[in-house]
């Protein structure tokens, strides 16, 4: 798995009164080297909002925005030739690969917490 160096939550207006919560869900691919190279809003389950409905819209474009700046240490896969073992030392064969990522954005009143979405990543 990727390793986050920066991850800065989505920023919305402090007084902004949300009257619920509102679950923006993201599918991202973080690169082999560690940056974020797609972001897709995704809608297709029930607690995910339409990102194209009024106040789901501006969350989702600070959910773009915020995402588009993280940033990874890239995830890895060892090779080994005779055993898993040889990944144990310091001359280990890993190779940097790309990987798919998805969360999902609660905001609320309180503010936005992000939750990774093992049920959606990869598919």
């Amino acid at each position: 798995m990727p390793i986050e160096i920066n991850t800065p939550l989505p920023e919305v207006p402090r007084d902004m009164e949300m009257g619920g919560k509102f679950t923006i869900c993201a599918e991202i691919v973080v690169s082999s080297v560690g940056d974020v190279q797609n972001i897709d809003l995704r809608e297709l389950a029930e607690d995910c909002a339409n990102s194209r409905d009024g106040f789901a819209e501006m969350l989702s474009k600070a959910v773009l925005e915020a995402v588009s700046k993280w940033e990874y240490i890239a995830a890895g896969v060892c090779r080994y030739q005779h055993s898993a073992a040889e990944c144990e030392s310091s001359s280990a064969n890993v190779e940097a690969i790309p990987v798919k990522l998805a969360y999902k954005f609660v905001f609320s009143d309180q503010g936005v917490t992000i939750e990774a979405d093992s049920e959606r990543a990869g598919s």
